[in-house]
């Protein structure tokens, strides 16, 4: 269920529909799954352990990557 972008959302792909909160029963944004940089680590760590031998050039691991790096907010600490 990995996204276009490389990213993971809670429960589907690509769920980025935003005109989604305009109509009149929207839950505030609860129809939408967006991938987040909070769920995709997660999602690439899930891949690999659940593997017994990780592949060390995963085409699924290395999108999500570019994608954190791409999203990353900062560092921690500075």
């Amino acid at each position: 269920m990995q996204s276009e972008n490389g990213a993971w959302g809670a429960f589907d792909a690509d769920n980025e529909f935003y005109y989604l909160n305009n109509i009149p029963f929207a839950d505030h944004g609860a129809l939408l799954d967006p991938p987040t940089e909070d769920v995709t680590p997660r999602a690439a760590c899930r891949c690999w352990r659940n593997s017994a031998r990780p592949p060390p050039n995963s085409p699924a691991v290395a999108r999500a990557i570019d994608y954190l790096r791409r999203n990353q907010l900062g560092r921690m600490g500075s």
